[in-house]
Order: structure tokens, then sequence, then C-alpha cells
């Protein structure tokens, strides 16, 4: 599920209950998910949520204000991986879980951007690990801040 917040109710201690901008509403259970990114969900982020393996996982991705492009919620991951279709990132205090982000139409990694050998992205900003993406509020990937 994506999309981006409009309310956040955290009155139950186990959970949170988040009003997307689409009228659906996300529940995480605090005792069983993994939030891989983000500082919680608050108004205004975009939510990813997902599961793997039967467990939840969630990102909360803010606007990143200083992007050459509009409407990039930043995403950057411990290593990231570049797939045909998708963007895989692994996160550094989560690394066995591998959150696969589809990529827009018309998105290509820039050139010499990935380790041919390994597929892994090698962008390697300061400040950052070595996937730093931006996603639209589709939840897709389509530029590099």
């Amino acid at each position: 599920m994506v999309g981006v917040i409009e309310s956040v109710d955290v009155s139950d201690p186990t959970r949170i209950v988040i009003g997307l901008s689409s009228k659906r509403v996300a529940e995480i259970d605090l005792g069983q998910a993994i939030e891989v990114f983000g500082q919680g969900p608050g108004v205004g982020r975009l939510l990813m949520l997902g599961g793997d393996a039967g467990r939840q996982w969630y990102a909360s991705l803010a606007i990143l204000e200083t992007a050459e492009v509009s409407g990039c919620y930043f995403l950057t991951g411990w290593a990231a991986f570049d797939e045909e279709d998708s963007i895989v990132f692994v996160f550094g205090d989560w690394q066995e879980v591998g959150v696969r982000i589809p990529k827009a139409d018309g998105f290509a990694v820039p050139p010499g951007a990935v380790d041919s050998e390994t597929g892994r992205y090698a962008q390697g900003e300061v400040g950052h690990d070595s996937g730093s993406f931006c996603v639209n509020d589709g939840g897709h990937v389509f530029a590099v801040p």
C-alpha cells in the first residue's frame, strides 16, 4: 500500500492507524512491523507499507526540498540493486528485508551508476549509503536527487 498520509492516530499503544489521501486506511502493528526507513508516519509524508514472509514492513518518506525535481519523496538504503523494472533496497538495520520499488515509466539509472558485476547502485553520495532515489506519490522511483 502506498499513499500520502493525511492523518495519524496513535491512541492505541499497540498500533498506528493512518489515513491516506486516497481515503484508504492503513494499520501498523507496532509489535510486529519493521520500520525500514523514515522518522515515523507523519502528515504529508509518503507511506509505503508491505509484507515479506508474513511480517509487515513500512517506510515513511519526506519530500526532499533540495531535489532538482518536484514531488521527490526521498528514499535511501544501505544498498540498492538495479533490476529491469525496479530497484531493490536493502536497509542497514534490516538487511534480511529486501524492498522492491517499481521504476516509473521512462526512468533509467544514470549510466555508470551501477556496478556491472553486482548490479549494486554505487552513487556513494556523502551522507548517504549507496542508493538514494526520488519516489513519486504513486510509489515509483522516478529520479535521482
